[in-house]
């Protein structure tokens, strides 16, 4: 864990050799200056208590100029704060070190205790999007690159070119989901070309298609071919009825049948009446013997009778 060694003030011109002596050549002195300010930052943060801040300062020193002091610090830190992102993260920066003399036995062992303890609560997120603006959760999301995210669902907001899209990405612990911009949407395809003039327009109608009007007459004769066969059927069980009034199966069935036989009368009705009308509107012109054939037929069904047409 930490030591006090971190959290207590280093001499000024202690830290400053720290970081320049890590610092490559061409790193501008302003950089090593900011690098030292967030190092001291973190320190301060780290004795009040304030370990997410002050594990965000470490590590924050420590990209601007990798520096063992400060990677190890922001390690340590992670831990205290509990934070798993940060601290994967930081897992990852300290490979960079393995097998050089900068790998400390400190550093060995914050790299294990995080792995331990944040290897099971995140996975990693992959953007891939040429020019794209990503925004994971509301925070800036690098396009291109592998970063850790806490398990679950996140909500992606790519932008580019005007073009934006919204999706939802289910991280599970130690894989790497991938997102891509979904492709443009194709050209609208080309309308038709028109018809030739040489083609007669097509006729103009006036009316419905005499084939409703047949079907319409075969569905009416079918009805009244049962409402015929209900009808005596009728009859037949009333008469059994008047000959043995005490049988109450007689009465049921006779009723029924009453039943039954009103039922057709009104549904024969609304069919005769449908007939009509499509007997009034239906274009008697259309039709020709080449262009429309209609053929009706009846067979025994059990209310009485079954129609069938070809057309």
């Amino acid at each position: 864990m930490l030591t006090k060694s971190w959290l207590a003030p280093v001499a000024a011109v202690l830290l400053a050799f720290a970081f320049a002596r890590h610092a490559d050549a061409e790193a501008p002195a302003e950089r090593v200056k900011a690098a030292e300010e967030s190092y001291r930052q973190g320190q301060q943060a780290a004795q009040r208590g304030e370990y997410l801040v002050a594990a965000r300062a470490f590590a924050r020193a420590d990209q601007l100029v990798p520096n063992p002091l400060a990677l190890q610090a922001a390690l340590e830190v992670s831990l205290m704060a509990d934070d798993a992102v940060l601290g994967m993260e930081l897992v990852d920066r300290a490979a960079r070190l393995e097998g050089s003399p900068d790998w400390q036995p400190g550093i060995a062992q914050a790299v294990d205790g995080a792995r331990a303890r944040f290897a099971g609560r995140v996975g990693k997120l992959k953007i891939v999007c040429d020019g794209c603006n990503a925004v994971v959760d509301g925070i800036a999301f690098e396009v291109g690159r592998e970063g850790w995210v806490g398990i679950g669902l996140h909500r992606v907001d790519l932008a580019h070119k005007g073009r934006s899209a919204r999706k939802e990405v289910d991280v599970v612990a130690g894989g790497v989901a991938v997102v891509e911009m979904p492709p443009p949407p194709r050209d609208a395809p080309r309308s038709e070309a028109p018809a030739r003039a040489s083609e007669p327009p097509p006729a103009e109608t006036s009316g419905v298609s005499p084939v409703f009007f047949f079907v319409g007459l075969g569905l009416t004769l079918a009805s009244g071919a049962g409402l015929t066969a209900s009808a005596i059927d009728t009859k037949n069980k009333h008469e059994a009825f008047e000959l043995d009034p005490t049988s109450v199966d007689l009465k049921e069935e006779g009723e029924r049948a009453e039943v039954r036989t009103n039922v057709m009368i009104g549904v024969t009705g609304a069919l005769g009446l449908a007939t009509g009308i499509l007997a009034i509107v239906t274009d008697w012109e259309s039709m020709s013997p080449d262009d429309t054939e209609v053929s009706l037929s009846f067979a025994p069904g059990p209310t009485g009778a079954s129609l069938f047409g070809r057309f």
